[in-house]
């Protein structure tokens, strides 16, 4: 297959009429072009009625092309984003005969009971790694690279599901199942931080807290209940200090009692209730929200799920 006019970053210069001077700019366009090769194997064998099962095989090339001018330098063939060279895919199928064993208890018990496992493994994908910055992968590099482009791989895919059923009542018309995804429970990392190649980076996790220390300070120096160790008095002591969020402004001086609210709710979640949010307290409120947002569980597909039904088929 052959790839046309994919959208593309060019880095361009053009004149800033503001200041008079060209500025370096990234431009999306059209340009983007590539290829792709490869090849599937795919062997399939039954074992009477009853079992049968395939392995399948898969190899792809596929790359991008960065012309002249663009944010590689130029005429690189370089590996897609997308791309998973290798993958390795195969399922079983059980299906126990109605009949099978008729009159014992392990016939009574197997009877009518289907398996289906299904696997795969594939390469990981491609990405860049990156000097500095707090960028995730696959996302493009501004800063200096420390490799060439799409040179590094995110770790391989794998995946185990399976599906266990069993038919049951007047007609076989219900049936119970057991449905479990990613069954082994493996870590699947879709992204990682390009400056790292970790699923985490605790520079930016640093850097993130400054930040919101810097305006946790602000606004409480605003306000006037900073205090000198940092921590922010929003009502020490009383029950309840809402009220008192009437006279809380935020740094340009403007009325803000709303963020007086989410600050007492913040101390009470995060600290001890007492609506003195002290240094410790606010850090771990910090620390939540940036979890939330670029956590781990973000960055890594799902784990294992299991869910347990019955359907009836009329």
């Amino acid at each position: 297959k052959s790839l046309r006019s994919n959208m593309f970053v060019r880095r361009v210069l053009r004149s800033d009429p503001a200041t008079g001077s060209n500025a370096l700019l990234y431009v999306v366009t059209n340009e983007g072009s590539g290829r792709v090769r490869g090849i599937d194997l795919k062997l399939e064998r039954n074992w009477g009625a009853s079992l049968t099962g395939w392995l399948g095989y898969s190899y792809q090339d596929a790359k991008i092309d960065f012309p002249s001018g663009s944010l590689g330098g130029g005429d690189l063939l370089v590996p897609s984003t997308t791309s998973r060279p290798h993958s390795l895919t195969g399922a079983v199928a059980l299906s126990v005969p109605e009949h099978w064993n008729q009159g014992s208890t392990l016939g009574a018990i197997l009877r009518d009971v289907a398996v289906l496992t299904t696997f795969r493994f594939s390469s990981g994908t491609s990405y860049t790694r990156c000097g500095s910055g707090f960028i995730l992968s696959p996302d493009l590099c501004v800063f200096a690279l420390t490799d060439p482009i799409n040179s590094a791989r995110l770790p391989a895919y794998k995946q185990l599901d399976l599906r266990l059923t069993k038919s049951f009542g007047p007609g076989r018309r219900l049936t119970g199942y057991l449905d479990a995804r990613n069954l082994l429970n493996f870590a699947n990392v879709l992204a990682v931080f390009t400056a790292t190649g970790e699923t985490e980076n605790l520079a930016e996790q640093e850097f993130n807290w400054e930040a919101d220390s810097a305006d946790f300070a602000s606004e409480a120096a605003a306000s006037g209940a900073l205090r000198g160790d940092g921590s922010i008095d929003l009502g020490m002591g009383q029950a309840d200090p809402r009220p008192g969020c009437s006279a809380w402004t935020d740094v340009g001086g403007s009325s803000s009692a709303p963020n007086c609210v989410y600050l007492i709710r913040a101390e009470e979640r995060f600290g001890n209730g007492d609506h003195l949010f002290d240094v410790t307290e606010q850090r771990r409120a910090s620390d939540a929200l940036y979890q939330a947002l670029r956590g781990r569980q973000e960055l890594t597909g799902p784990g294992r799920r299991i869910r347990l039904g019955l359907e009836a088929n009329f």
